[in-house]
């Protein structure tokens, strides 16, 4: 997400909880399987001042609270839907074609939640 997009959306009154990047300076990955040549290269810096006081918003014990819940809010639905379900990409192509086709996996997932659901 950019900064403009931020912007846009807390204007709206919207109050915002989004990961702007790494701020540790940590830039590889635990399983790195790219050439070295691609790996080489240093991880850009956040600049904007916007997404800086995002990356501050996200470090104080309020926003460190209200970030983690999404691994047990979010994340999980996501994980089904491409590990389970296997959904990993569309097979339509168009915008329209392409919501169509998402709508009907989130029915699916959400109808077998309900079974599950329904059954306990």
């Amino acid at each position: 997400m950019n900064a403009d997009a931020i912007e846009r959306l807390e204007a709206r009154g919207h109050d915002l909880y989004v990961a702007v990047g790494r701020d540790d300076g940590n830039t590889k990955r635990r399983y790195d399987y790219r050439p070295k040549s691609a790996t080489d290269k240093p991880g850009r810096k956040v600049k904007d001042p916007r997404l800086l006081a995002m990356q501050r918003k996200l470090k104080t014990e309020a926003g460190k609270k209200l970030y983690a819940k999404r691994k047990q809010t979010v994340e999980p639905v996501f994980g089904i839907i491409k590990h389970v379900m296997g959904y990993r990409q569309t097979l339509l192509r168009g915008v329209e074609k392409v919501r169509g086709e998402w709508n009907l996996v989130c029915l699916a997932y959400n109808v077998k939640r309900l079974w599950v659901l329904q059954a306990a």
